[in-house]
């Protein structure tokens, strides 16, 4: 595994502490103004996002690390294809099931899939922070 990698793999990580910080953080938040219903929703929507960036981070992982140059077109393993686009379906199935079986709040649950979202804009806030301190 080369630096770049190891790079993208350790900024991964931050995402995803970040994401569950947000997630507990945003439930506590929830419950407080909205109930417990809505905060249980949030939690959910915030697992469904960190699940989801897991999967996406596998893999980018996986395609950077298959070997070839950069000049030749490097073969994406099925798997890596099938978990990419599968990611969306299982997402949404589990939504449905969520509004539609159980009857969580809507609203709580797709703010909490922006829960990775919200996690990648701080970690690249810090990263122009951090940088603009150095130099």
């Amino acid at each position: 595994m080369d630096s770049q990698n190891e790079l993208f793999i350790l900024e991964g990580r931050q995402v995803e502490g970040l994401t569950l910080g947000i997630g507990v953080a945003g439930s506590i938040v929830v419950i407080l103004h909205w109930g417990a219903l809505a905060g249980v929703s949030f939690a959910l929507g915030a697992g469904l996002s960190l699940v989801s960036f897991a999967w996406l981070k596998r893999g980018v992982v996986a395609v950077g690390e298959e070997k070839g140059t950069d000049s030749e077109r490097k073969r994406i393993p099925a798997a890596v294809l099938i978990r990419f686009w599968g990611r969306y379906i299982f997402v949404a199935a589990v939504v449905y099931v969520i509004l539609a079986r159980f009857k969580f709040p809507a609203v709580a649950l797709f703010a909490g899939l922006f829960a990775s979202t919200a996690g990648i804009l701080m970690a690249a806030i810090w990263h122009l922070v951090r940088s603009g301190r150095s130099s």
